[in-house]
């Protein structure tokens, strides 16, 4: 069953950042399930799914309208913005980027909950970088949540708290040993996502740091949707957190 926690109703949607991994075969999937067949059975367990894959490669329209059909009729996706609008354009000269992108997206349809935008440590803020970030939030969707991971602490300052509050955006909290962990919860969406406590995608989090942000996370939830992913996929970490924290509620 698909766990929701409904609070004052608002939802707590809890993942991992991706589903297709070969190494999460028979400690995650059974050994006997086809490859074809894991996005549902993920489906099955959790509510939300975070796709990685799409800042990295063009997914095609077909593929999201498979995911679309392949899952229950409540799960959610959250998809990555693709790296050459934030890590090569760096937000300057993507209309048509952008355009494209939510095009291709269109046949998750009402499942698309949030785009998440990931940033890297060399956008630093300044007035320049603050002016095209201005700008990129009046031409994304407003009919969609953004979440921005910035990792340059620079970003993490009222000013911009308050411009992404205003256009349906969070600023993502990032829970690792590397990167700016900062909490500044949106007014209306909490984002956060686990990469690792020690090693980066690659270590666990303990029973009692997991009970520490199960309780953040009812309490961001009483007036907010919680979104939270685990990113710490090597080694099978990830689903193991997610299902301990997603069992907390």
């Amino acid at each position: 069953m698909v766990a929701i926690l409904l609070m004052d109703d608002m939802k707590i949607y809890i993942g991992t950042s991706g589903y297709n991994y070969r190494e999460w075969k028979g400690s995650f999937y059974p050994d006997d399930l086809p490859q074809k067949k894991w996005l549902p059975y993920y489906s099955g367990i959790f509510n939300t799914v975070e796709i990685n894959n799409s800042f990295y490669v063009t997914v095609k329209p077909k593929t999201y309208q498979n995911w679309y059909l392949e899952t229950p009729k409540d799960f959610n996706f959250v998809i990555k913005g693709h790296r050459y609008i934030t890590q090569l354009k760096k937000l300057k000269n993507i209309e048509d980027s952008v355009s494209l992108f939510f095009e291709n997206a269109k046949p998750l349809q009402e499942k698309l909950k949030v785009v998440l935008w990931q940033f890297p440590a060399n956008f630093s803020y300044s007035v320049e970088h603050f002016e095209r970030l201005k700008y990129f939030l009046e031409i994304l969707p407003q009919n969609i949540k953004h979440a921005f991971e910035f990792r340059e602490k620079g970003w993490f300052v009222e000013k911009v708290e308050k411009l992404l509050g205003k256009n349906n955006s969070t600023l993502v909290i990032s829970q690792s040993s590397k990167f700016p962990e900062i909490e500044l919860p949106g007014n209306k969406l909490v984002y956060i996502r686990f990469h690792g406590p020690k090693g980066l995608y690659s270590s666990g989090y303990s029973k009692s740091e997991l009970l520490n942000w199960s309780k953040k996370i009812n309490k961001y939830s009483k007036d907010k949707e919680v979104f939270a992913f685990f990113n710490n996929d090597n080694g099978g970490y990830a689903t193991k957190n997610a299902l301990e924290l997603k069992n907390m509620f």
